[in-house]
C-alpha cells in the first residue's frame, strides 16, 4: 500500500505532536493512552495568534482535548479562545469541553445537526469505537458562536475565515482558512491517507465544495483525519484523489440503480468499480458499505440523508450480511486495543448551558467576513435545502 509520507513534526510530550503545516499552524496529533481513554488518531488543527489560540476540531473524548489544551500552554503560553468544529461528527468534537473558557463555533447548519442528531451520532460513535468511547465521559457539544456562510475570527494578528462552502461530507461542513499561511483545513471533504466517509454527505454537490477549496490554491491541507496534505502537488493529489473517490461512487450506483440492482448489487458494482490505488486507502473496506448505502439513497432520490442511528447501522448489516463491518468515525490506525462489551455506551452528562454570543460578538474578535460575490451567490443555490 503505498501510502503519503508524514512531514518531520516536533513533539512535546509522549502523546502529543504538533505538526507545521504552515506560519503558526500545526496539525495536532494524539497516540497512546490520553488520561483513561484510548488511542486517539483524530487530528486537531492549531492556528496561533499574537494573543491567543484557534483550534479546529476537538477529538473524540475530554481528556484528549485537554491534553492538547495542556500542551498548547507549554508549548505556546497563550490561551485557547475558539474551537471550531468542521461538523457535527461526535468523532471530532465530543472533546469540546476539554478546552475548557473556549467559545464553539459552528456553521448554523452544523448547529441544527447537533441539536437535531447530537444524540443518535453520540450513540452510534460509542457502538463503533467502544476502545475509545467506553470510558470517556463527555457533556453534549453546546456551540455557543455560529454563521451561516462566513465568518472572521481575530487572534490579535491574525485573521482566520471560517466558510461554509456547501454541502458535502455533512449539510454544515465548515473548512477554516488561515490566508497569509495558505493554510486550509477542510474537515471530512478532503481525503488524504484515509477512504472518505460519505454515509451522511451529498455526492451531487460535493465535488462542488472540492472546486472551491481548489480555487483557494491552499499550500497545506489538514483533514479532520489522516495525514495532512502539505505542498501544492500533494494537495493537488487530495483533491483529485477525493473527487475520483466520489465520483466513482457516485457514478457506478446510480447506474446500478437505474438498472433495478438491489443494494447488494450496487455494493459489488461500486466494488468494482474502484481502483486499487482508491482500495488501498486506510478504511476503505470499514466505509464502503455505509457509503454506498448514501449513494443507493440519493440515486432513489432521497436529497437529505437518513441519519444514521444503531439500529439502521444493524439493519445494513443484516441486509448485506458479512460484506463490509463499518466503523465508519474510527479511529482507522488507532492501537489494538480490547473490546468493551456489547452494552457499553459513552456516558453523556448534562452541562450547563453557554452564553450564546451568536449575534453579540464583537467586531474585534469575531465579524462576517465579506465573501466574493459569485461565490456567495453559488453557495446560496447549493443551501435551498
Amino acid at each position: 500500500m503505498t501510502k503519503q509520507a508524514p512531514s518531520p513534526d516536533t513533539s512535546t510530550s509522549k502523546n502529543v505532536s504538533f505538526q507545521e503545516l504552515g506560519r503558526d499552524c500545526y496539525a495536532v496529533r494524539l497516540k497512546g493512552p490520553v488520561g483513561e481513554t484510548a488511542s486517539l488518531t483524530a487530528n486537531i488543527g492549531v492556528v496561533v495568534g499574537r494573543k491567543q489560540i484557534l483550534v479546529i476540531d476537538a477529538g473524540p473524548v475530554p481528556a484528549a482535548a485537554t491534553a492538547v489544551s495542556e500542551s498548547l500552554s507549554n508549548k505556546f503560553g497563550k490561551p485557547v479562545r475558539y474551537v471550531a468544529l468542521t461538523h457535527f461528527h461526535a468523532r471530532h468534537g465530543l472533546g469540546a469541553s476539554g478546552f475548557e473558557g473556549a467559545d464553539v463555533v459552528v456553521s448554523d447548519l452544523t448547529r441544527r445537526m447537533l441539536a437535531d442528531h447530537g444524540s443518535d451520532n453520540r450513540q452510534l460513535a460509542a457502538r463503533r469505537d467502544r476502545s475509545t468511547f467506553a470510558k470517556g465521559t463527555a457533556r453534549p457539544v453546546e456551540p455557543n458562536i455560529s454563521c451561516a456562510s462566513s465568518l472572521s475570527l481575530n487572534l490579535g494578528d491574525k485573521e482566520v475565515r471560517l466558510m461554509h462552502l456547501g454541502r458535502g461530507h455533512t449539510l454544515g461542513d465548515t473548512v477554516v482558512w488561515v490566508e497569509d499561511a495558505r493554510v486550509m483545513f477542510t474537515g471530512g471533504l478532503v481525503a488524504t491517507s484515509n477512504a472518505p466517509y460519505c454515509a451522511d454527505g451529498h455526492l451531487a454537490d460535493w465535488p462542488r465544495v472540492l472546486t472551491r477549496i481548489a480555487a483557494f490554491r491552499p499550500n497545506a491541507i489538514m483533514p479532520s483525519s489522516g495525514e495532512s496534505a502539505i505542498g501544492t502537488s500533494s494537495v493537488t493529489r487530495a483533491l483529485e484523489q477525493t473527487q475520483t473517490y466520489l465520483e466513482t461512487l457516485k457514478d457506478t450506483g446510480f447506474q446500478a440503480v437505474e438498472e433495478g440492482a438491489t443494494l447488494r448489487e450496487v455494493l459489488s458494482a461500486v466494488d468494482q468499480s474502484m481502483t486499487s490505488r482508491l482500495k488501498s486507502l486506510n478504511a476503505y473496506d470499514e466505509r464502503i458499505s455505509v457509503n454506498v448505502a448514501r449513494a443507493y439513497d440519493e440515486a432513489k432520490g432521497v436529497d437529505m440523508p437518513i441519519i444514521w442511528t444503531t439500529e439502521r447501522e444493524a439493519s445494513l448489516m443484516s441486509v448485506l450480511g458479512d460484506v463490509a463491518q463499518p466503523s465508519a468515525e474510527k479511529a482507522v490506525d488507532a492501537d489494538p486495543a480490547e473490546a468493551a462489551p456489547a452494552d457499553s455506551a459513552s456516558h453523556v452528562e448534562e452541562s450547563p448551558p453557554k452564553e450564546d454570543k451568536t449575534a453579540e460578538t464583537s467586531q474585534t474578535d469575531a465579524k462576517p467576513a465579506s465573501e466574493d460575490d459569485q461565490l456567495e451567490e453559488t453557495i446560496a443555490e447549493d443551501e435551498k435545502v
